[in-house]
């Protein structure tokens, strides 16, 4: 097997991994900070840790092959998640006639400006928020399968 200098070390895959699982801690004290309104302080703490497991999650450098499956599992549940997201968003506006392309539906003529009030489907941090769950969710479960799933 020929050298390869960039290879991960054991102590680059450990640091990942370590991120990933303080990204979803972040998560949780987001989800719980929307029920206990936590300080500032954590908030802020919790959203950096979120985003930095993200954010390793999507670059894969000096990562191993065995990482980035846990990570491919976790994107994919996101995107899914985003699609389902986004065609109930679509019924959503087909379907209710405060909005204008229901309006429009229903009468024929757009309304002026949206009489929809703003609903927790169309607010963009609990839509970040849960994407950010499902992807932790998604390489939690890839993870659990791995190690609990097969019997050596």
């Amino acid at each position: 097997m020929p050298y390869d200098p960039f290879a991960p070390t054991e102590a680059d895959r450990s640091r990942h991994y370590w991120l990933i699982w303080f990204g979803a801690a972040g998560t949780v004290l987001l989800v719980f900070d929307l029920f206990a309104d936590f300080d500032t302080l954590i908030t802020a703490l919790a959203r950096g840790a979120a985003s930095g497991g993200l954010l390793v999650s999507a670059m894969p450098s000096r990562t191993d092959t065995y990482f980035q499956s846990l990570c491919s599992v976790g994107h994919r549940w996101a995107v899914a998640a985003v699609s389902v997201y986004m065609i109930v968003l679509f019924f959503f506006d087909i379907a209710d006639v405060a909005y204008g392309a229901g309006h429009r539906m229903a009468s024929g003529i757009a309304p002026s400006e949206s009489t929809a009030d703003q609903s927790i489907m169309t607010d963009g941090w609990i839509t970040l928020l849960g994407v950010s769950v499902i992807f932790y969710c998604g390489y939690a479960y890839a993870w659990a399968r791995d190690r609990f799933g097969r019997a050596e």
